[in-house]
């Protein structure tokens, strides 16, 4: 799979790769609206209502989420059958690309260079053999855009760390997420001239 990365010319030319981390994004005051999302990796609370109480089975609803460390929490209220439910991914650390290449994307990521990743697969297995942190899993998914609030009681929710709100769908974006065995994590630049060599640089026109 072919896909892309905008980033800038010094960190190209040193091999540079920075993965920012999932709570980080969050700070939408630091990326602004079009990046940054106050609710990265989580869902909006979301009222339901069922026969009986003992239906509600987070385990069920986490069913297919590619990390462990998930949280999913139910309230009953005023002795009704319902419940307020908020379902949170671990934090993780992130790196992001692009299924689309796109110039108006150079000014969006506040970026001189962009590398197109011809085999993305063999790049994301460079980049963690050069995290100098203990992995413990990592996996990689292209968003799916649906809104936050979206949920089905007989069904199980998106991947939380690839579900994004369809106000971004025009990123197309590809993640990279990898678990590790420190706490807390925060954002790290690795050094990897192997993952870098998957990699052919574009210019910027303007440049």
């Amino acid at each position: 799979m072919k896909v892309f990365k905008f980033s800038k010319r010094k960190f190209v030319s040193s091999a540079s790769f920075r993965l920012g981390t999932l709570y980080d994004f969050r700070r939408e005051e630091k990326y602004g609206a079009q990046v940054g999302d106050r609710i990265e990796g989580a869902s909006r609370g979301v009222q339901e209502t069922f026969p009986f109480w003992s239906d509600f089975d987070p385990g069920k609803i986490l069913t297919g989420q590619p990390f462990e460390s998930m949280w999913a929490k139910g309230n009953e209220t005023e002795g009704l059958k319902r419940h307020v439910l908020s379902v949170t991914s671990q934090d993780l650390l992130v790196f992001c690309v692009t299924q689309h290449f796109d110039e108006s994307l150079y000014d969006v990521f506040d970026s001189d260079v962009c590398l197109e990743i011809e085999d993305w697969n063999g790049f994301t297995k460079a980049l963690i053999r050069a995290l100098p942190l203990p992995v413990e899993k990592y996996c990689s998914d292209a968003c799916c855009y649906l809104e936050k609030d979206f949920f089905a009681a007989s069904g199980s929710l998106p991947r939380l760390p690839f579900w994004k709100e369809p106000r971004y769908a025009s990123q197309k974006e590809v993640r990279l997420c990898v678990s590790v065995a420190v706490d807390p994590i925060t954002p790290v630049t690795v050094s990897s001239p192997a993952a870098l060599s998957f990699c052919t640089m574009r210019e910027r026109n303007d440049a």
